[in-house]
């Protein structure tokens, strides 16, 4: 299996740069799964649902938060309609979302 793990998404011009280059990006490395961790995508802090789900219909497989997750308090909800956000898996029970995704090839 071939993962592509693309780093920390900073703000639009870097989430306007994986749309513009994530099919070229496909075409070259032909990975079966792209993660990119998002958790500073919306202006530096946190990842919106609308951002969220723009990336995601970008053609990236699952999106990563770290201790920015909570920065859009409109990911609280969506995290849990969404399974392919995925959080810190250290995180206490009761918080939303979750530390893991299977992702069905």
């Amino acid at each position: 299996m071939k993962i592509l793990f693309i780093g920390d998404i900073v703000g639009k011009s870097a989430r306007d740069k994986i749309k513009e280059n994530l099919s070229s990006i496909k075409n070259k490395y032909n990975p079966d799964v792209i993660i990119a961790n998002a958790e500073n995508a919306t202006g530096g802090y946190g990842v919106s649902k609308k951002d969220a789900q723009d990336l995601l219909s970008s053609g990236l497989d699952v999106l990563t938060l770290g201790n920015h997750a909570w920065d859009q308090r409109d990911m609280l909800t969506f995290i849990e309609k969404c399974p392919r956000v995925v959080r810190a898996i250290n995180y206490p029970p009761g918080v939303p979302g979750k530390g893991h995704y299977t992702l069905e090839l």
